[in-house]
């Protein structure tokens, strides 16, 4: 399956991150010219995440979503 840098979001919002991750890893090392798209897909690939916490958090404590989410931003602010 083919990604394009315009549909990488969409594609890959119930993908499974890490296998993203190495698959398009392991297509960057034999082909050196995918790289770009490569990251292209990686990139929105690993964002995921973030979102599926947040939907963790009002599923499991909705009543603390406004706070746990002000924290978690924060997080995400300060981590490099």
């Amino acid at each position: 399956m083919i990604i394009s840098p315009d549909t990488a979001f969409v594609q890959l919002g119930t993908i499974s991150s890490t296998a993203t991750t190495v698959s398009y890893l392991r297509r960057s090392r034999e082909q050196t010219d995918a790289t770009q798209m490569a990251a292209s897909a990686i990139v929105p690939a690993s964002t995921v995440v973030h979102v599926r916490v947040m939907i963790a958090l009002f599923v499991v404590a909705p009543r603390h979503f406004v706070e746990l989410a002000i924290l978690f931003f924060l997080l995400l602010a300060v981590w490099r």
